[in-house]
């Protein structure tokens, strides 16, 4: 199905009254909200939001729009596919699982004091259908999940010599600049006999839309990917995932690898936290 136009009923037409009532009804109301949108931008008061408002509500209804948002053939441009993928992020359970396990696994407050994700930040190595708590051959890695570090590609996890893909799911129409930190925050530090913040990975300036979710092909790094290499002797690696979003004109500024303090680094450079991931990488025997 490639457009609400083509879908189909269910249930055969005339078979079952009360199901043809229900669509019935259902196009009627659409069709009034749709009228009274189309009022209010004739009086010439309207306004964004209350119009984008009124096209979900007109919309959200229709077996055709939910039947197009599950097999995923849809335009975040439209409110209310836009609406859908926040709200299947926000109480689907992604969203929940994330925040539970960076807490548990105290992500925070190690690495960020605090943060309340608006941008659905999904990290890939190679391809698949994911790599979730027990495994997998590629594709979206869950948070928290164990990945191999070794450079050679096992039959069960891919490597991470090379650079994750990122997919940003902003819901904001606009173009904004985002930065993109990939930090260890439990690489050892011999002087303290403790531990210490390495950057793994530092992108800025990266534009992000409704259309724009991935770093630009050729988009420039302010310093390149270094892959996870958990210390022998030490305990398991969180290696996370920081999105920030730019709010200010300023280039932001260098960073050393080691040592950095993120919280620092992002209140001198205008940066606010919207998105988070990570996973984690064990020492190899």
């Amino acid at each position: 199905m490639n457009s609400s136009s083509s879908w189909q009923p269910a249930v055969k037409p005339g078979s079952m009254p009360v199901y043809d009532q229900a669509l019935a009804y259902i196009e009627a109301d659409a069709a009034a909200l749709r009228k009274k949108m189309e009022e209010i931008k004739q009086s010439g008061e309207a306004q964004e939001e209350y119009l984008d408002a009124l096209e979900i509500v007109s919309e959200i209804n229709r077996p055709s729009v939910r039947a197009q948002f599950t097999k995923g053939e849809y335009d975040l441009s439209q409110p209310v596919f836009r609406h859908l993928r926040e709200q299947a992020w926000r109480l689907g359970g992604a969203l929940e699982r994330l925040v539970e396990r960076i807490q548990l696994m105290h992500v925070l407050p190690d690495v960020a004091p605090s943060i309340t994700p608006t941008v659905d930040l999904e990290v890939f190595f190679g391809e698949g259908a994911g790599i979730g708590d027990h495994g997998g051959s590629g594709g979206s890695v869950h948070p928290g999940v164990f990945l191999d570090p070794a450079l050679v590609r096992t039959d069960f996890l891919p490597q991470t010599r090379e650079a994750p893909m990122i997919r940003a799911t902003v819901f904001h129409k606009d173009t904004r600049k985002y930065t993109i930190m990939l930090v260890d925050p439990d690489a050892p530090c011999e002087d303290s006999q403790s531990f210490k913040t390495y950057v793994h990975w530092l992108v800025t300036d990266v534009p992000l839309s409704l259309r724009e979710q991935t770093i630009p092909s050729g988009h420039a790094h302010k310093l390149a990917y270094v892959p996870p290499h958990p210390q022998c002797g030490t305990p398991y690696h969180r290696y996370t995932m920081l999105l920030f979003e730019q709010q200010s004109e300023t280039p932001v500024g260098d960073v050393a690898r080691d040592g950095v303090q993120v919280q620092a680094y992002a209140e001198q450079n205008g940066l606010a936290l919207r998105g988070i991931h990570f996973w984690r990488c064990a020492p190899s025997p």
